[in-house]
């Protein structure tokens, strides 16, 4: 059972050069698993529209297990710049220093991306209660994304329909045996 999509597309790379190290230990009944990954990416955007640079990714997480209950949290950081939108961004600077204003404003060249996801289940091994929150600010106007993201989900048979939420919130309806 995952969420929406929205949840993991925060981050417009797709793929990533990097090292993860994880360390997992037993504490009592909890089992928990912290990893931690740095590293950076190349990514080109669909139909030629130019290049996604993430530097400096770093990021951090952690699973805790207690029995039929998982916790999950994660905070990550890229400097992301995306070329497609520099020839517009031009455009505006050749009006002088309103223009540069304007193209500073909109401009996403190095800009700090931040994502932070907090979420929990429970599974008693004939239905799942799941949710998963999360939040992106890209420092940038790729801020398109709603602020935050909430996923309660419950799974009961093997029917999954999905039922959309107004606004920032999602409701998704997962079934399974």
């Amino acid at each position: 059972m995952r969420p929406p999509i929205e949840v993991y597309s925060l981050d417009p790379d797709t793929k990533n050069d990097r090292v993860d190290l994880s360390y997992r230990f037993d504490a009592a009944d909890v089992i928990d698993t912290v990893q931690g990954h740095f590293g950076q990416s190349e990514d080109s955007l669909p139909d030629d529209r130019g290049t996604s640079y993430g530097r400096a990714s770093w990021g951090v997480s952690n699973v805790a297990e207690y029995r039929s209950f998982t916790l999950m949290a994660t905070f990550q950081t890229v400097r992301l710049t995306i070329t497609s939108p520099d020839a517009l961004l031009d455009a505006f600077r050749s009006f002088g220093a309103q223009g540069n204003a304007i193209a500073n404003q909109f401009d996403d060249d190095d800009k700090l991306l931040v994502i932070e996801q907090v979420g929990a289940s429970y599974d008693s091994g004939h239905w799942v209660v799941a949710s998963e929150w999360c939040h992106a600010n890209t420092h940038s106007f790729l801020a398109i994304r709603p602020p935050s993201t909430a996923v309660p989900a419950i799974a009961l048979a093997n029917l999954r329909p999905i039922l959309p939420i107004p606004k920032s919130t999602q409701l998704a309806t997962l079934v399974r045996v």
